[in-house]
């Protein structure tokens, strides 16, 4: 079961500091909720944590251990993955799974029925709505089996049922000691998890 601690995390963008001073645990089967208003530094923290930027000051543990390399332990899902708009949905997850480097043994058909896309399979991404692009990425939750999901506003267009199907997803990698965190505007969608809040680690000068 793998454990992730974050001690006394800092980044600046220029001279400009984001964030400061940002520590906690998560261990196997947890979810940590980040919270805070627009551009208070949450998808810059889940992008520190999965090393696509350097962090100014503090330190990423990965089982007790400095995290050198964490990417074949991520699945991180940005609000801003790309579609192709001329691509079918078929063909965006096989280029999806191969610029994430993801694999999965269930067929782009199946992966696309769990989540209420299989009349879909051969449309353009250009004709989908903001809700059924979403639910395309959610697809890439079914492709791996890596141990730490990081999240940017996963709920973001998705209708009830789509929230649902994602909410039973994240059950599911909990149940198998899985950990999350995800970046949102709604934590009450996701229950009992522990909340971090942004804002409170925005040094005076900058709030």
């Amino acid at each position: 079961m793998h454990n992730l601690t974050a001690k006394e995390l800092s980044c600046a963008r220029g001279y400009n500091t984001i964030y400061h001073g940002v520590s906690f645990t998560l261990k196997a089967g947890e979810v940590l909720l980040l919270t805070g208003a627009n551009g208070s530094g949450k998808t810059t923290l889940l992008r520190n944590i999965s090393g696509l930027l350097p962090l100014c000051e503090g330190e990423v543990l990965w089982d007790q251990k400095p995290a050198q390399d964490l990417n074949h332990n991520i699945l991180f899902l940005s609000q801003d993955l790309p579609l192709k708009a001329e691509l079918t949905l078929s063909e965006n997850l096989a280029f999806l799974h191969d610029a994430l480097n993801i694999s999965t043994k269930t067929s782009a058909s199946d992966l696309l029925a769990l989540y209420g896309l299989q009349d879909l399979g051969d449309y353009p991404a250009y004709m989908l709505s903001s809700g059924q692009k979403r639910r395309l990425l959610m697809t890439l939750l079914e492709s791996d089996a890596r141990p730490l999901w990081l999240l940017d506003e996963p709920t973001t267009h998705l209708d009830a049922e789509g929230i649902k199907l994602l909410l039973a997803k994240i059950k599911s990698h909990q149940d198998r000691g899985g950990l999350a965190i995800i970046a949102t505007h709604q934590p009450e969608v996701f229950g009992d998890s522990t909340l971090l809040n942004i804002e409170s680690h925005i040094l005076k000068q900058n709030a």
